[in-house]
């Protein structure tokens, strides 16, 4: 009985966790296109579903040990501020690598 009570309450923590941090990452993802869209970073004719993702794209290759200015080279065009868009990426989805690549 002990172990159905502690699979249980294992299941009903994790379950916890994905909830809770899903509004958290929709948070993110709110405020890291708001910081584009506020700033007029040219992200030519982007989507946010497109920007949110380039923005993950960015932040792991950040936490890889990735340069600011490399991933600013990701997305290509005369039309589109592949700076901005990493900054924006780095202040508002990754802050934990500002130290470590910028």
């Amino acid at each position: 009985m002990k172990r159905v009570v502690r699979a249980a309450g294992i299941g009903i923590a994790a379950l916890g966790l994905l909830l809770g941090t899903a509004g958290v990452a929709q948070e993110d993802d709110a405020s890291f296109i708001s910081s584009i869209r506020g700033s007029g970073v040219r992200v030519a004719s982007m989507n946010d579903s497109t920007l949110i993702g380039l923005g993950h794209i960015m932040c792991s290759s950040l936490r890889e040990g990735s340069s600011l200015d490399t991933v600013a080279g990701f997305p290509a065009g005369i039309l589109v501020d592949g700076h901005g868009i990493a900054v924006a990426a780095q202040h508002e989805r990754c802050p934990d690598t500002l130290g470590s690549a910028q």
